[in-house]
């Protein structure tokens, strides 16, 4: 719940800063939080059958309710987001076709596993039977913590490569830097803890703990990138090079504002860190 709550923070916070961007990314955020609500229903809507309806009644804790199963469906949904998300990331940066579809695979394999846990969770809907479970479950936890770390060590790549005689400038990469092993490290250290707990007490609710947050704290992390994008301007403003915030966007943006692009100084290769709305990746 303190996460969500979050989360509607920075989303408040990201539509009054940047009323701007492209809608396409503005719904889409939206759609992550909203993925993110269904799933925190479905979670408290199975505690509250569990320690209210079904208080003293111990058959009823046997028993999956249709709660999991919203649940389950709605981080499966929430996490492909979040993937495809990060995958646009990468490739706005590195503008590699075939790096972002092989990123995809991994990405689809848990989107995939997320959905068959989640009808298994309606097959098999006695707490004995999680067992069962355990193959789809491995599946995806380890494929969802493999495409993080995987995205999140080529973003560093990229990053790594992009020089700038400016110290300010190096400055504002390496907080790209930290960011992305933010993104890449909390859900992917959610997504294995959710592995090891279930494989090793699928009886209990302990892997709840982790695997309820997965999708909750990886938004919470995109959301937390975009509103850094106001402190990133600054930053850049206050360089060697002083430009005007506007002057942050790539060709398309700049003939409509009647503006010069910027480009960073960059070694071959690399791209610029800002997409085409100013973006840092």
């Amino acid at each position: 719940m303190l996460l969500l709550s979050l989360e509607i923070r920075e989303l408040k916070r990201y539509f009054a800063t940047f009323p701007d961007d492209a809608l396409w990314i503005r719904a889409y955020i939206l759609l992550m939080v909203c993925a993110d609500v269904v799933c925190m229903y479905g979670g408290c809507g199975a505690a509250y059958t569990y320690l209210v309806v079904g208080w003293g009644d111990l058959s009823s804790l046997q028993v999956l309710t249709v709660n999991f199963i919203i649940y389950e469906a709605s981080m499966a949904v929430g996490m492909i987001l979040l993937h495809l998300f990060l995958i646009r990331r990468f490739f706005v940066l590195s503008h590699n076709h075939i790096a972002s579809f092989l990123l995809c695979l991994p990405a689809g394999t848990t989107f995939i596993a997320g959905l068959v846990v989640t009808y298994l969770t309606g097959v098999f809907k006695q707490t004995s039977d999680r067992p069962r479970l355990r193959t789809t479950v491995t599946i995806f936890s380890l494929s969802s913590s493999v495409v993080d770390t995987i995205i999140a060590a080529a973003m560093m790549y990229q990053l790594h490569r992009v020089q700038s005689p400016f110290n300010r400038t190096d400055g504002l990469v390496r907080r790209l830097m930290r960011n992305t092993i933010l993104s890449g490290a909390t859900t992917g250290v959610f997504a294995l803890a959710t592995f090891l707990a279930f494989n090793f007490i699928p009886l209990s609710n302990i892997v709840l703990i982790f695997s309820f947050n997965i999708s909750r704290v990886g938004t919470l992390t995109v959301l937390y990138n975009l509103n850094d994008r106001r402190r990133a301007r600054d930053q850049l403003e206050a360089t060697e090079i002083t430009v005007p915030a506007d002057e942050l966007y790539h060709d398309d943006e700049a003939q409509t504002n009647n503006t010069r692009p910027i480009q960073l100084p960059t070694v071959s290769g690399s791209r610029d860190v800002f997409d085409s709305k100013g973006y840092t990746v």
